[in-house]
């Protein structure tokens, strides 16, 4: 359940059709001190990570007069069909089903029980209740606080606090949104300071929608967050050791939770690197995440990043993880005909100390040997799934839609040490990576299971979404993922908080090429400025040692290729090329 609040005019009457204000359902909020202390100590209290350390009356207040008001929405007779007809995950070319948005139009201020705190702040508290709903969580439209105004969000029993949300949690969009919590009760707490003895009776804060979420995960009383230990028991949580080789490019990776009409549903994604290096909120998913979500849909999706568990087994809470919100549609292509891909840019940016990672992407149609995908299977936390035979081209058919030609890659996962990881509903989406820590396609759908895992999976080819498609930037991602036009086919990661892996020397001999270095230790990229009948490139180490060749045969002017430094230890080297218009020798340096 997500509750949407909007603003509104003053003169605006509210409407509450639909909803039943019941004082015989009540559950009266009165929150006494005395239980709350024991309760705390009998139990975990577990804080959003967004929160900063501060308390809601909720926690204080002993008067035991005082009832907040409990508003109900329940499910209409036609969304109990629909969600018992979805309770089956599906994979294929569709996203998992994971609840509804029910619209409601509620006020703290108006339709919550006022107290006045410390003689100089005007608190109002309401209770929403959806009944048999799995998850709960807010989102706030037109959200607009002004100083020292603080808006609180708990469950009744206090296990989970979100907030204070303050004035600068105020963003352009005006969305702000509370990550899901585990009950189907949520309390809302809206502070305002007293002002030269002025009621403040007409803020803008408004409840518009409760999103109550069906299915994506059990709670088992201990998780403080629905979509833990949803997924088939086949499948291997990314800290495993299957893992251990892909714990930067897991960063990248999140839970997606989209809101579609009056739909919501579960997708995974990965941020993306473009050549200006720039950590642009650019995030590759497939287009069947969310088709059809109009742009007021999309500022209330969600992007759940480190939604992970710190060990391999399935015991324990999730770690603090990070949730942001709202996104618009740069380029996308279908998945009939098409090979199904959506890039999208996040409305809102990450701090730093969050430690994400931008994936780097290989746009050659090479087939890959070996690779994994990570991925929020049936919206659980992040696994990984791995891959020991080739990819190969194919055509799938996902009930009649038919892709294009040779737009997806056929993969079929291997047993590891830990398991057998499969792909499940709400994986759909997510980057396939080939040995080198590339993107090379984004799931679309298949067959593998926990109970058929030889069956195949498909994932639309990076190298069809980046032109085959079409050219124009609405269903390319040439233009987006490429701005400065240098027309490399393989892009390193992007690492906000690491230094450059390969960094450009002050002293590299561009007459014959030039390199563009990146931010992954595995490639450089030699753009040439001359024309070249045969080339060759010699990597040397420190020592003078002879380290590797390459024979490029005839290179033609601004164009690029690509050389591997897969296996390179940290230190400097030196790229020697051997031309018939000279010898360039240009530094790099590998810092791992």
């Amino acid at each position: 359940m997500i509750l949407c609040f909007k603003g509104f005019a003053h003169h605006k009457t509210l409407s509450k059709t639909n909803f039943s204000k019941k004082p015989h359902y009540m559950r009266q909020l009165r929150v006494i001190f005395k239980s709350i202390v024991i309760g705390l100590l009998l139990s975990n209290l577990i804080i959003s990570p967004l929160i900063a350390l501060a308390d809601p009356i909720g926690l204080h207040q002993d008067d035991v007069s005082v009832v907040v008001p409990t508003f109900e929405k329940a499910l209409t007779p036609d969304q109990i069909v629909e969600r018992d007809a979805q309770a089956v995950n599906q994979k294929q070319g569709t996203a998992m089903f994971a609840g509804f948005s029910l619209d409601t139009q509620l006020s703290p201020v108006h339709d919550g029980t006022m107290i006045i705190k410390d003689g100089n702040t005007h608190v109002w508290r309401m209770l929403i209740v959806s009944p048999g709903a799995l998850q709960t969580g807010l989102v706030f439209d037109r959200f607009a606080l002004g100083a020292g105004e603080k808006l609180f969000v708990y469950t009744p029993n206090l296990s989970v606090v979100h907030g204070p949300y303050v004035r600068s949690d105020n963003v352009a969009s005006g969305i702000l949104a509370t990550p899901i919590t585990a009950d189907d009760s949520l309390v809302v707490e809206f502070h305002a300071p007293i002002t030269n003895g002025i009621l403040h009776t007409n803020h803008p804060l408004r409840l518009t929608s409760v999103v109550h979420i069906v299915q994506g995960g059990h709670s088992d009383g201990q998780s403080f967050l629905k979509g833990i230990g949803s997924a088939g028991g086949c499948n291997v949580n990314i800290n495993c050791i299957e893992g251990q080789n892909w714990q930067r490019q897991k960063r990248g990776v999140a839970r997606m939770m989209m809101r579609v009409g009056t739909s919501m549903f579960y997708c995974s994604g990965t941020l993306i690197n473009n050549t200006r290096n720039d950590g642009a909120m650019l995030f590759l998913t497939a287009e069947h995440c969310g088709t059809g979500a109009t742009p007021q849909n999309l500022t209330q999706w969600r992007f759940y990043f480190n939604f992970e568990r710190s060990g391999c087994d399935n015991t324990g809470i999730v770690p603090s993880h990070f949730m942001l919100t709202g996104a618009e549609v740069l380029a996308s292509a279908w998945l009939s005909n098409g090979s199904d891909f959506k890039l999208l840019r996040l409305t809102q940016t990450a701090p730093r100390d969050w430690n994400l990672y931008w994936n780097g992407w290989d746009r050659r149609e090479y087939p890959s040997n070996s690779g994994v995908v990570i991925h929020h299977p049936s919206g659980d936390v992040k696994k990984i799934s791995t891959y020991w035979e080739p990819t190969t081209p194919v055509t799938p058919n996902f009930g009649g839609q038919i892709m294009a030609t040779n737009s997806a890659w056929r993969v079929v996962w291997a047993p590891t040490t830990t398991n057998h990881g499969v792909t499940e509903g709400g994986s759909s989406g997510s980057p396939l990576f080939n040995s080198d820590g590339l993107v090379i396609g984004t799931l679309a759908g298949g067959q593998a299971t926990c109970n058929h895992r030889n069956l195949p999976d498909f994932f639309g080819r990076f190298s069809h979404h980046w032109n085959l498609n079409g050219t124009h930037p609405t269903i390319s991602l040439a233009s987006h993922l490429d701005p400065l036009n240098t027309g490399v086919e393989v892009l390193g990661g992007f690492d906000p908080n690491l230094p450059t892996h390969i960094q450009n020397p002050a002293d590299a001999a561009p007459e014959i090429a030039s390199m563009h270095f990146v931010q992954e230790s595995n490639f450089i990229n030699m753009r040439f400025t001359k024309s070249i009948s045969q080339a060759q490139v010699a990597i040397f180490n420190a020592s003078g040692n002879l380290i590797k060749t390459e024979d490029l045969g005839q290179v033609l002017a601004n164009t690029v290729r690509t050389i591997s430094t897969h296996g390179l230890r940290p230190g400097m080297y030196l790229a020697k090329i051997n031309a018939q218009l000279g010898v360039s020798v240009l530094k790099f340096i590998v810092v791992r």
